[in-house]
């Protein structure tokens, strides 16, 4: 055999069967694009340069992790789908005289032209996308500076790299599999089929309790770490549960049907079920597939849309006013000089305070257990968050006339951690006077690791002498010492606010004051490069789920289009009207395009619990906010998703008529 007869076949195998291989070179391709964009932002210099540039990379690192795993996975799943649908023809050339060491080589060809034609398509495409994307991530952080619009060194390496790597692993994987078989098994490859399955019990007994535990685990968390530390415990039993589910229940549900006599000898409902009942063990996977991205996409979109557009919810929430200054204080007599040293700073840097608003507060981490709060720190399960103001500026504030001795206190307890009268917190007990349905200022009750209290008592100064932070908690940011917090606004520009609080800290620096500022406007950038990072990544993500899912759905239908096809003309042939099988073939595409959806929707349904509190540990408690983008990103796949069901179902009947 000439050299070139390997190639020269690859080709020819490759032009035959672009049913297949033009949709699988289109989403490698648009994955390629996608991955070499992330590292060219990402490895951009001007990154570091961007306020906030830091959280930034930090975000788009894990997101081309992610893509990286994900191009694996979904290769290795297409590319076993273009095995099957060609391990006849491999058979055939084994029979006709060539040796699966000549198979070989003709796949290596085929490997090799297929990566060549995906990585120059998606590197060409990622170029031409790469100026749009950079502008995209800047219009969404709101800051276009620095970034430059050229060709990355990097992003070519790696994504040749990675991509190369995975279609060697392919390449090995399929070659495995023709050594290991016979020429009469790669004759019927395609042609085997599956004898009707059992209803199998242990799947379905599996699939309900570990459905039902990770439903049970994302409804019953309490706090957000909780959800942090037990959400991939909760994806894990979802996702095993869906597959058994859909193994399992589905043919348990066909086989009721089919034992309903009325129902199943119907013309349209035999040829249906029956099909369904043919080849289910496999479209069950192929639905869990559909149904898990399905679910990703949703839970990706709708949680880093709610990021991006409550940013200034977050904003807000830690800072009600413009400017706030922090210093540490241990009574009244060391508050009023820390409060004649802000004003004389101040009045230096010529800005005028507004709206001024000030106080003592402290906070408190600790552990609870039963009625008490204790600093036997063991980690984050138990923990309690508490911020502590004191009773003249509760009553000022609210216009209340409480009063408290030593040893009482009011609390503010939304997650009702504390239900006895009495709390004792480090040893002391104190008598719960009043459970109150506020408490303080935005801000004074931040949305942190654990749960949150809210505490009013007499004197602030005692009760942070009192709470000490666990011994072996080191550099924590939350103070046991009483601050005194000088809030206000100012008129004028971002610029000019940010301006303000970099002077005053310089002042504060150079005095030798012990106190900072900080403000609203220095920290936007900082939240818009994160959680637009995010956002970013989300969308990013959400491109590439959306693409393998309907990537799926198409090989799905072409599959089943291809094994329908005889069963259909023998139907035909016996009497069959091309109306009724119509009728039929709708009826199976629509079970098998919207029940993953469906399942879909109520996992991502179960998930909000979960999904809002991982929201938190990001700042963001606004759950109607939350609430609207999941609605919005369910209706617009769901859309899409239509959209794809009518193509595709086309192909299939196309398929199936011819």
């Amino acid at each position: 055999m000439s050299k070139a007869f390997f190639p020269k076949l690859a080709i020819d195998n490759i032009k035959n069967n672009t049913k297949t291989y033009v949709p699988f070179l289109l989403a490698t391709i648009g994955m390629i694009a996608m991955f070499y964009d992330l590292c060219a932002i990402t490895f951009d210099p001007a990154l570091k340069s961007i306020r906030g540039g830091t959280h930034l990379g930090m975000v788009l690192s894990f997101g081309i992790v992610i893509v990286s795993i994900f191009s694996l996975v979904f290769i290795f799943y297409t590319n076993s789908f273009l095995v099957k649908r060609r391990i006849k023809e491999f058979g055939l050339y084994n029979i006709l005289g060539l040796e699966k060491k000549h198979i070989s080589a003709i796949m290596f060809f085929e490997a090799i032209f297929s990566l060549v034609i995906s990585l120059i398509g998606g590197l060409v495409s990622g170029f031409l996308l790469s100026k749009f994307m950079k502008l995209l991530l800047a219009k969404i952080i709101g800051n276009i500076a620095g970034f430059r619009f050229e060709i990355s060194t990097h992003g070519i390496f790696f994504t040749v790299l990675l991509f190369s790597l995975i279609f060697l692993l392919t390449y090995i994987y399929t070659v495995i599999k023709v050594y290991r078989s016979k020429p009469i098994d790669l004759l019927k490859g395609s042609n085997v089929g599956e004898k009707e399955p059992k209803v199998r019990w242990v799947y379905f007994v599996f699939g309900l309790l570990s459905l039902g535990s990770g439903y049970y685990l994302a409804l019953t968390i309490q706090s957000p770490l909780q959800a942090f530390s037990t959400f991939f415990i909760a994806v894990l039993l979802v996702i095993f549960g869906t597959y058994a589910l859909f193994i399992a229940v589905s043919i348990f549900i066909l086989k009721l049907l089919k034992k309903n006599k009325n129902f199943y000898y119907r013309i349209e409902n035999f040829t249906s079920i029956s099909s369904l009942m043919y080849r289910m063990k496999q479209n069950a996977v192929g639905l869990s597939n559909i149904c898990i991205l399905s679910t990703m996409v949703l839970v990706v979109l709708s949680t880093t849309i709610s990021l991006y557009v409550g940013v200034d919810s977050v904003l807000k929430n830690r800072y009600p006013l413009d400017v706030v200054i922090v210093s540490m204080v241990q009574n009244e007599q060391e508050m009023f000089e820390k409060k004649e040293e802000i004003q004389m700073v101040l009045k230096e840097t010529g800005a005028k305070a507004l709206d001024i608003d000030e106080a003592v507060k402290t906070s408190f981490y600790l552990r609870q257990d039963g009625n008490q709060l204790i600093d036997e720190y063991t980690g984050f399960e138990n923990n309690v968050f508490g911020g502590v103001i004191p009773l003249d500026y509760y009553n000022a504030l609210y216009q209340t006339n409480y009063e408290l001795e030593d040893n009482e206190l009011l609390i503010f307890d939304k997650d009702h951690l504390f239900t006895q009268p009495e709390l004792i917190i480090m040893g002391k007990p104190f008598y719960i006077k009043q459970e109150i349905q506020s408490f303080g200022k935005k801000g004074d009750l931040e949305v942190v690791l654990g749960s949150t209290v809210g505490v009013v008592v007499k004197d602030v100064y005692s009760f942070a002498s009192l709470v000490k932070q666990p011994k072996n908690v080191e550099d924590s940011p939350v103070s046991t010492k009483a601050e005194f917090h000088y809030q206000f606004n100012i008129d004028g520009s971002k610029e000019e606010k940010i301006a303000v609080v970099n002077k005053l800290n310089a002042m504060f620096k150079n005095q030798g004051l012990d106190m900072y500022a900080d403000g609203i406007e220095n920290s936007r950038d900082e939240f818009n490069s994160l959680y637009g990072g995010l956002f970013f990544l989300g969308i990013s993500l959400g491109t590439i789920f959306m693409m393998a899912t309907v990537l799926i759905i198409y090989y799905k239908q072409i599959q089943e289009g291809f094994e329908d096809q005889k069963r259909f003309k023998i139907m035909q042939q016996v009497g069959m009207d091309h109306q009724t099988i119509k009728y039929s073939i709708n009826k199976q595409v629509l079970i098998m395009f919207f029940l993953p959806l469906l399942l879909a929707m109520v996992h991502v349904t179960f998930a909000f619990p979960m999904t809002s509190k991982l929201l938190m540990l990001f700042g963001l408690a606004d759950k109607v906010l939350f609430v609207l983008c999941v609605m919005a990103t369910v209706i617009v796949f769901a859309v899409i998703y239509t959209i794809v069901y009518v193509i595709t179902s086309k192909v299939y009947y196309g398929i199936v008529k011819h």
